[in-house]
């Protein structure tokens, strides 16, 4: 038995380096024990290392102090290594001192084992030798937290190996595959760049299609603003001119009283003129009979003459009645002649009167205003605007007489009807109502808001259209207005600015228009407005002026709504 035991260790067994009891302690090795690792399949579920394993313990051996680093698995355990730290001689005694070292309190023994002097330096020795072994049991667990470190890493390394190698296998086979496949490459590559081209492309018109939608929501968004404007002038411009008609009722009457008796004096002396042109007429023809029964006369006289006088004076004589007779007959040719005149001045005047009846009688219809309700004579008796409309700066004054010549409600604005009877005052044969409405509708859409401004500028566009026509008519005189045929149709409205092709003005004349006779003023001014209307529709939407747009179905209806006459 050794002189004093450790609680939690065993007896300590005898050295077998051949160090004597009393010689020092060698310094702790830094190097790591040496092992061999087993290529063999390792059982990893082990049992956990135990640095000082009891007697019937897992691990245990028979020799009273077996120490082991690893598994405590004991012969299977994949690592052994001798312990690194100085053990006790075999003997029972001491000679030389302790073998952890020397301490301040120990005692050696002596030859025959006897026991320390005191109670307090065995007490301290005890506590001494104590903290040693636990210093000495820390070291071993992190030596062993080391190596099985250690271990686990080769293992990790070995298996990475495997699976390196079973990668270089798997390469070598996707290679071989590779060099097979190397013939559809080629093929593959060019497909791809083809894709790549076509992806661009898309791309590019994916880009333009994202760019006019936003264009498309900013109208979209533009165009619902101006609805609520245009709603809210609407509003206003009702009021106002409910306004306008309760003060201008009487102003009303009375300019259209006044034009209504200056067409009556003008009927009557209309009249007038045609019953003095029948009188002349009549005049004309008496005097005709008359030089008729003169020349009958004159003939039998000639007869007479020829039995009683002799060849020579009878051909004198003859001559005579000849040359009176041409002169008569001159004088009938100017008669027949002034009589056609007279005829033709008297149906231009018939008409004219006709044309004047109409006219008065149209507004009458047109300007006559409304019955008054019952009990609101007071309204229909309002007090006319004192002044008529002041002329604007900087506009023709014969275009503003024009227009307000048919506004006697002082509304700044005119209709349809009423801009037909604006248009029939220019150097124009007069245009039907229809071609006038398609011509009201290039400016206004809504039928509402005519303005001077809109009148003006479509003054100028008649005028360079009759320009246009008159260069390409097929007309006798410089006073007629001819025709245009229907092969030249597509050059001069490209001469008036607006294209279209063959097949479209083949399908518009179609509709509406005589077959059998060609185009005159009336149809091609009507032709052009419709052209031009659905033209201006079309370059609303057309953002960049390509003459191509992508709608969709709410859109197509608003165009077809618009473009429609």
């Amino acid at each position: 038995m050794y002189p004093y035991t450790h609680p939690h260790q065993p007896p300590l067994p005898p050295r077998t380096d051949g160090r004597r009891p009393s010689e020092p302690r060698p310094a702790f090795p830094t190097a790591q024990p040496s092992y061999h690792h087993q290529p063999q399949q390792q059982n990893l579920a082990q049992q956990p290392y135990v640095a000082f394993p009891n007697a019937g313990s897992p691990g245990a051996t028979s020799a009273p102090y077996a120490p082991h680093y690893g598994s405590a698995a004991g012969p299977a355990a994949p690592f052994t290594a001798q312990p690194t730290y100085p053990t006790p001689t075999t003997t029972a005694a001491y000679s030389g001192g302790s073998p952890h070292g020397s301490y301040p309190s120990y005692q050696q023994p002596s030859a025959t084992g006897s026991q320390y002097s005191s109670a307090h330096s065995l007490a301290s020795v005890k506590s001494d030798v104590s903290d040693h072994a636990k210093d000495l049991e820390a070291k071993l667990q992190r030596e062993r937290d080391e190596r099985r470190k250690l271990e686990e890493r080769e293992f990790e390394r070995v298996k990475s190996m495997s699976m390196l190698e079973d990668q270089l296998h798997s390469m070598k086979l996707d290679m071989r595959q590779t060099a097979e496949r190397a013939g559809m490459a080629a093929e593959i590559e060019s497909k791809l760049h083809h894709e790549q081209e076509e992806k661009r492309r898309l791309l590019e018109r994916l880009g333009a299609a994202a760019q006019i939608e936003s264009r498309l929501e900013h109208e979209i968004e533009e165009r619902r603003r101006l609805e609520q404007s245009l709603y809210m002038e609407k509003s206003e411009k009702q009021q106002l001119q409910e306004k306008i008609s309760s003060l201008n009722n009487e102003e009303s009457v009375r300019k259209e009283r006044e034009e209504k008796q200056f067409l009556e004096r003008r009927l009557a002396d209309l009249e007038l003129r045609l019953r003095d042109n029948q009188k002349a007429l009549e005049e004309s023809e008496n005097r005709k009979m008359e030089a008729t029964k003169n020349l009958d006369m004159k003939n039998i006289e000639i007869s007479s003459l020829k039995r009683q006088l002799d060849q020579g004076v009878i051909n004198q004589e003859k001559q005579k009645l000849d040359k009176m007779r041409a002169d008569m007959e001159g004088i009938l040719k100017a008669k027949d002649s002034e009589i056609a005149g007279l005829v033709d001045r008297l149906n231009r005047d018939a008409f004219d009167r006709n044309a004047s009846a109409q006219q008065l009688r149209e507004l009458q219809l047109r300007y006559e205003p409304p019955a008054p309700p019952i009990g609101d004579e007071a309204l229909y008796h309002r007090a006319p605007p004192s002044q008529p409309l002041p002329i604007p700066k900087g506009v023709d004054h014969e275009l503003w007489q024009l227009f307000v010549m048919v506004d006697p409600y002082q509304l700044r604005v005119v209709n349809a009807i009423q801009l037909r009877d604006i248009i029939n005052h220019g150097p124009w044969p007069p245009l039907e109502y229809s071609t006038v409405r398609i011509l009201h509708n290039v400016y206004d859409r809504t039928g509402k808001s005519f303005k001077f401004d809109d009148f003006a500028a479509l003054w100028d566009l008649i005028h360079s259209w009759v320009d246009v026509f008159r260069a390409n008519d097929h007309h006798t005189d410089e006073a007629e207005f001819g025709h245009v045929d229907r092969k030249d149709l597509r050059k001069v409205l490209k001469e008036c600015g607006i294209a279209a092709s063959e097949r479209f003005l083949t399908a518009l004349l179609t509709r509406g228009y005589r077959q059998e006779r060609p185009l005159g003023w009336d149809d091609f001014m009507r032709c052009a407005a419709t052209v031009k209307l659905m033209q201006d529709s079309f370059r609303k939407i057309d953002m960049d002026k390509d003459n191509w747009i992508t709608i969709n179905y709410d859109q197509f209806l608003d165009l077809v709504v618009n473009s429609s006459v």
